[in-house]
C-alpha cells in the first residue's frame, strides 16, 4: 500500500482531482456490488455460495495471528486436532493483514463487504493512473479504468473470488516500468517498490502472481523483438531490474515457501483447465450474469462451462467493443506498441481457450497452451481467467482510440468515440439480479449472542454438518471469534490425514459405508470431538448415523441448531482402525443394489422396468446411486457410482434376466467374483467380453441373474454392513 502511495505522489496532478475519480469509481462499486448488503454489512456478503466465507475467516484469523504473534500461514483451529497449512489455499493473507484495523472495527464479515466494494474501485483506480501516464488525458483515462475495474471478469469474479479480484497492483507493475524505461524512478526505488509489490500480489494470490509473471515475460519479449534497437536495451535493463525485484521478493516470502514446500503444495485444489477455458462464442455471446442479452442468451451460455459455473465465462467482450479493437487495429498497426498490443491481445484470447477448443458444447481441436499445463504454478491456473489481462490490453486500446486522432484523411468526431466506447460499455453492465450477487446465509441464533458458549467449551474441537465445503463451518467460526475448532474446513482440499478416513467421505456425501458405526467413534475418538452440531435441514441419514451414539448423547435442539454431545464411551474405538479399501467399497455398493433387486423381483415387479431410477423411486437403493445423464440402451442404466443395473437381453427380443455390474479393476472386484460367480448365468469382464477366470482387467462387471439364482443367494452374504 505504501508503494501506491509513493506512485501517487510521482503523479503531477493535484491530490483532491483523484481523490473524486477514485469516489466515482467507489460509487459504481457500490451500485453494482454493495447496495444489497449495505444495510446488514456484518450479516450478509457479497458473492454467492460459500466460497467468500473463507476469506471472511481469513480475515478473522490473520486479525487473530498478528495480534497473538501466532504464526498466520498454520492454523489449528480448521481440521482440528492437526490444523491446517493455509499456504496452498485461497488464503488471502495480503488483504487480511491490511484489513486488520477495519476487522477490529467492524468484524470480519463487514470488513470483507468493505473490502470487496473497494477492491473493484482500486483496479479501477490504478488503471486510470497508468493510462493517464501514457495519454496524458483524464476522459480516456477514466473510461479505459472502468473497463478494467468493471470487466467482465471482476463482474464474474466478484460473484465467488475475492482473491480473484486483488488485481489493483497490476497496472501499478506496468506503470513502475514505463517510469523505470523513461528514467523517471531511480534504480534502487524501482527495486525496492517493485519488490514490496509482488510481495503481496503473491499474498493476495498465488494464482494471479503466477499468470502475471508468465504475460509479463510474454509481454516483454514482444516489446523487446518488435521495438525499434535504441528502446531495446532500455528494455532489457528493466528486464534485469525486475530479475532483482523477483529474487529479494522471494527471499521474503520464503518463510511462506517453506511452508507451500513442505505441505501447502499438496492441498492445492487443482481443476481440468479444459473444463474452465474459454468458450470462443463467449467472447460474443453474455453470461447469465450481464444484464443486457444474460437472460436471452441463456440457451447458449450455459453450455459454455461444464459445471454451469457462470464465474469463469470471463471472455465476454461484446460486439461493439470488438469491431472498435478490430477497427483500431486495422488502421494503427504500422505502430510498433500497437503491434505488441494486438499480438498480446491474441495470445491471452488463445491461451484463455485451454487446452482444446471449445465451440457450444463441442470439443473442436487441441490449442496452443496445451503445453503450459505443465508448468509450476501455472498448472492450477485456470486459462478463463487469463482474460483479466485481455480486459487490461482492451483499457489501453480504448484510451488510444478516444486520444488518437488517426490520420488526416480519416477524422472521426470526438463525440461519436465516446459514443461508440459507452456503448460496448452498455454491454458490459452486470445484472442487478443475478443469484451470485450477494448472500443471506443461514446463521441459527446459536451461533449468535454467544449461545455457542453454553454448550462448547473454547478451543473443543467441533463437528458440524453440513460437512467442509457443503456449508459454512468457516462462517461460523469467524463471527464467533474462533472461539471452537473444527475437524473440517474449506480453504482448499481436505488434507490427506482427514481424507484417510473412509466416514469423511459419508460425512460430504450422507452415502453410506461398511462399518459406518466403528468407523464413526473411531473418527470421533481420534480426533477427540466434543459436540456434534447438525444445521436444519438435516438429512434423516445423519440423523440415523448419530444416532448410534449412546443414550447419553440423545439428540435435542438449541438455538436452532442440533447437538449431540460425544460421550466418553467412544474412546474404547480409538484403536479400532478398520481400513475400508476399494474392495470393501466395492462389494458393499454390489451388495446394495442386489439387495435392492431381490426385493424388486420378490414383491414381482416386471425386471424388464427395472433401472437406477425405479429402484430409487420405490426405496429399493439409496438414492446416493442417482443416475447418470448418458444415453443409450446400455448406458442409460448406469448409476453415479459407476453401477449398473437393468434388463439383459442375450439375443434381440429373447430376456434372459437381470444384469447387475459394477467397474473397477480385477482386484478391487476379486471379491465380488468370488461370492457370486456360482450364481450368475453369465458373468463378462470387462465387459462385453465373458469373463475367462482371468485374475486382470479393469472395466465394467457385470453379472446376470434371473429369478431362481437371485432367490439362491442366501441373505447373509449380501446383507452383512447394509443396515
Amino acid at each position: 500500500m505504501s508503494g501506491i502511495v509513493k506512485i501517487i505522489k510521482n503523479i503531477n496532478e493535484p491530490i483532491p482531482k483523484y481523490l473524486i475519480i477514485f469516489i466515482f469509481y467507489v460509487f459504481i462499486s457500490l451500485i453494482f456490488f454493495g447496495a444489497p448488503v449495505l444495510k446488514h454489512i456484518s450479516e450478509y456478503y457479497i458473492g454467492g455460495g460459500i466460497d467468500p466465507a473463507q476469506y471472511i475467516w481469513s480475515f478473522e484469523w490473520v486479525k487473530y495471528s498478528v495480534l497473538r504473534l501466532k504464526n498466520p500461514l498454520i492454523s489449528p483451529f480448521m481440521w482440528a486436532p492437526y490444523g491446517y497449512n493455509l499456504t496452498g489455499s485461497t488464503f488471502v493473507l495480503g488483504a487480511a493483514l491490511l484489513f486488520i484495523p477495519v476487522t477490529l472495527i467492524t468484524g470480519p464479515v463487514a470488513s470483507y463487504n468493505i473490502a470487496m466494494i473497494l477492491l473493484p474501485a482500486l483496479a479501477a483506480f490504478s488503471m486510470f493512473i497508468l493510462i493517464k501516464h501514457i495519454v496524458k488525458r483524464t476522459m480516456p483515462s477514466i473510461v479505459s479504468g472502468y473497463i478494467f475495474g468493471f470487466s467482465t471478469y471482476m463482474v464474474n469474479q466478484m460473484s465467488s473470488h475475492m482473491h480473484l479480484v486483488l488485481v489493483f497492483l497490476i497496472p501499478l507493475f506496468i506503470y513502475l516500468s514505463i517510469l523505470k524505461i523513461e528514467n523517471n524512478i531511480s534504480p534502487k526505488k524501482f527495486v525496492i517498490l517493485f519488490a514490496a509489490m509482488l510481495i503481496f500480489q503473491f499474498m493476495f494470490s498465488m494464482e494471479i502472481f503466477a499468470t502475471f509473471t508468465l504475460f509479463g515475460f510474454i509481454t516483454f519479449l514482444l516489446f523487446y523483438f518488435i521495438n525499434p534497437q535504441n528502446l531495446k536495451n532500455k528494455i532489457f535493463k528493466v528486464l534485469k531490474y525486475i530479475g532483482v525485484s523477483y529474487l529479494l521478493a522471494l527471499i521474503i516470502l520464503s518463510p511462506y515457501l517453506y511452508y507451500y514446500f513442505i505441505g501447502g503444495r499438496f492441498d492445492v485444489v487443482s481443476f481440468a483447465p479444459a473444463d474452465f477455458s474459454s468458450n470462443l462464442l463467449n467472447f460474443f455471446i453474455p453470461s447469465r450474469y450481464n444484464l443486457i442479452g444474460g437472460k436471452f442468451f441463456n440457451f447458449i451460455s450455459k453450455t459454455f462451462d461444464t459445471h454451469g459455473w457462470i464465474f469463469d465465462q470471463d471472455a465476454y467482450i461484446g460486439l461493439p467493443l470488438i469491431f472498435l479493437t478490430a477497427f483500431y487495429f486495422y488502421k494503427e498497426f504500422h505502430k510498433p506498441l500497437v503491434k505488441v498490443l494486438a499480438y498480446l491481445l491474441l495470445i491471452v484470447a488463445v491461451f484463455s481457450m485451454g487446452p482444446t477448443l471449445h465451440i457450444y458444447k463441442y470439443s473442436v481441436m487441441p490449442m496452443p497452451y496445451k503445453p503450459f499445463v505443465v508448468l509450476p504454478l501455472i498448472r492450477h491456473a485456470l486459462p478463463a481467467r487469463f482474460m483479466l489481462y485481455g480486459f487490461l490490453i482492451l483499457a489501453i486500446i480504448v484510451s488510444f482510440f478516444l486520444k488518437n486522432d488517426f490520420n488526416s484523411k480519416f477524422k472521426i468526431n470526438a463525440g461519436l468515440k465516446y459514443l461508440v466506447v459507452l456503448f460496448g460499455i452498455a454491454f458490459l453492465i452486470p445484472s442487478f439480479s443475478y443469484k451470485g450477487r450477494y448472500t443471506k446465509p443461514n446463521v441459527p441464533v446459536f451461533f449468535k449472542h454467544a449461545n455457542y458458549e453454553k454448550i462448547i467449551k473454547k478451543g473443543e474441537n467441533v463437528l458440524i454438518i453440513p460437512y467442509g465445503y457443503n456449508g459454512l463451518t468457516d462462517y461460523y467460526q469467524a463471527i464467533d471469534g474462533l472461539y471452537y475448532k473444527t475437524v473440517s474446513g474449506y480453504l482448499g482440499a481436505t488434507p490427506s490425514y482427514f481424507s484417510g478416513y473412509a466416514i469423511v467421505h459419508t460425512l460430504y456425501t450422507a452415502e453410506p459405508i461398511p462399518f459406518a458405526k466403528k468407523e464413526l467413534f473411531y473418527f470421533l475418538s481420534k480426533n477427540n470431538i466434543k459436540e456434534v452440531i447438525l444445521i436444519p435441514p438435516v438429512k434423516n441419514y445423519y440423523l440415523n448415523l448419530f444416532g448410534n451414539l449412546k443414550t447419553k448423547s440423545l439428540l435435542y435442539k438449541y438455538k436452532g441448531v442440533y447437538i449431540y454431545n460425544v460421550p466418553e464411551s467412544v474412546n474404547k474405538y480409538e484403536n479400532i482402525n478398520i481400513k475400508i479399501t476399494k474392495p470393501i467399497l466395492k462389494e458393499y455398493y454390489f451388495n446394495a443394489i442386489l439387495r435392492g433387486v431381490k426385493m424388486f423381483v420378490e414383491q414381482n415387479h416386471n425386471y424388464k422396468n427395472i433401472s437406477p431410477e425405479t429402484l430409487e423411486k420405490f426405496g429399493y437403493i439409496p438414492k446416493f446411486f442417482g443416475k447418470t445423464d448418458k444415453s443409450g440402451n446400455f448406458k442409460k442404466y448406469f448409476t453415479n457410482e459407476d453401477s449398473w443395473v437393468g434388463p439383459f437381453y442375450k439375443d434381440i427380443g429373447i430376456g434372459i434376466g437381470i444384469g447387475i455390474g459394477i467397474g473397477g479393476s480385477y482386484k478391487n472386484l476379486e471379491l465380488i467374483i468370488k461370492k457370486y460367480k456360482k450364481y450368475a448365468k453369465e458373468v463378462f469382464f470387462p465387459y462385453p467380453l465373458v469373463y475367462n477366470n482371468s485374475k486382470r482387467g479393469n472395466g465394467l462387471l457385470l453379472l446376470i441373474f434371473d429369478k431362481a439364482a437371485l432367490n439362491a443367494i442366501p441373505e447373509n452374504l449380501y446383507s452383512k454392513h447394509l443396515k
